[in-house]
C-alpha cells in the first residue's frame, strides 16, 4: 500500500492536477528519506524552488516538506529526464486546513505539475509513488531502477 493516496486526477491542457491524501504520522519528509530519495535523484537538491520563504533550492527544503511536495519534484524530475528538452514547473498547496482532517488523520494537499505529453507524466507519477515508498521502506529493499523508468517514460 502506498504512503500517498492519490485521491483525484484531472489531466488538463498541459497539467495534471491530483488530490493528494497523506497520513499525518508520515506527512513530512525524514532526513533518512532525503537521504534515499538523494541518493537515487541527486539532481532534486538543485531544483528551485519557490515559496513563502523566498527563492531557494528543493534540497534546502527537502527535510520537513509534505510527501505532496516531494512527489511534484519528483514528477517534474523523472519527466524532465525522459524529454530532456522540457521544462517542467509544479505547484503543491493545502485542499483542507490541517485542523480540519487531522481528525480524520490525513492531509490533504493539491499538487499539480506540467507536462508535454500527459501520458508520460501519469507515468512519471506512478514511478514517483513507487519511489516515495522505498524512502519509507527496509534498507535492504533494492532501490527503484531509475534508468529502467525514464527508459520506460521516454519510450511514450
Amino acid at each position: 500500500m502506498s504512503l500517498i493516496e492519490i485521491r483525484r486526477i484531472r489531466v488538463r491542457e498541459g497539467a495534471l492536477d491530483l488530490e493528494v491524501a497523506i497520513p499525518v504520522s508520515v506527512l513530512h519528509v525524514t532526513q533518512d528519506q532525503a537521504d534515499r530519495i538523494l541518493g537515487l535523484l541527486p539532481n532534486l537538491a538543485r531544483h528551485v524552488c519557490v515559496n513563502g520563504a523566498g527563492d531557494g533550492s528543493f534540497g534546502d527544503e527537502l527535510v520537513g516538506t509534505e510527501l505532496a511536495h516531494l512527489l511534484e519534484h519528483l514528477i517534474i524530475e523523472l519527466q524532465g529526464k525522459a524529454a530532456r528538452d522540457g521544462e517542467f514547473t509544479g505547484h503543491t498547496s493545502w485542499l483542507e486546513e490541517l485542523e480540519t482532517t487531522v481528525p480524520q488523520g490525513y492531509a490533504l494537499m493539491r499538487t499539480t505539475v506540467t507536462f508535454a505529453n500527459d501520458f508520460v507524466a501519469l507515468g512519471a507519477m506512478n514511478c514517483a509513488l513507487e519511489i516515495i515508498d522505498w524512502t519509507s521502506g527496509s534498507d535492504e529493499a533494492d532501490a527503484p531502477d531509475i534508468e529502467g523508468m525514464i527508459a520506460f517514460l521516454a519510450a511514450m
